[in-house]
């Protein structure tokens, strides 16, 4: 039990550093990639992924047209669930593709 925590320890202070790099939004991309499937479960999960992260915009494939409505008129719901999971605001756009 005591070595998770020291590697839990470990990785915050290497996402610490990857954020003070420069590397920040690879490291946000990582991040939502990861949680999406959990911040998001059942049927947004299933038809839309995350695929890029770029200057403040999500990029997210979404399956069809009717989903992209769907979660175009969500977007301020998942930006929050996203803000609320990364701890800040990372992400100001959602972009469907």
């Amino acid at each position: 039990m005591r070595r998770s925590g020291n590697m839990n320890d470990l990785g915050s202070i290497l996402r610490r550093v990857l954020m003070r790099s420069g590397l920040r939004e690879e490291v946000m991309e990582v991040d939502i990639v990861r949680a999406f499937p959990k911040l998001f479960p059942g049927l947004i999960a299933q038809s839309a992924k995350p695929i890029s992260f770029k200057n403040g915009r999500l990029y997210l494939k979404v399956s069809n047209s009717v989903v992209r409505q769907e979660l175009k008129m969500r977007e301020r719901e998942l930006l929050k669930k996203i803000e609320n999971h990364l701890g800040q605001r990372s992400v100001e756009r959602i972009m469907f593709v």
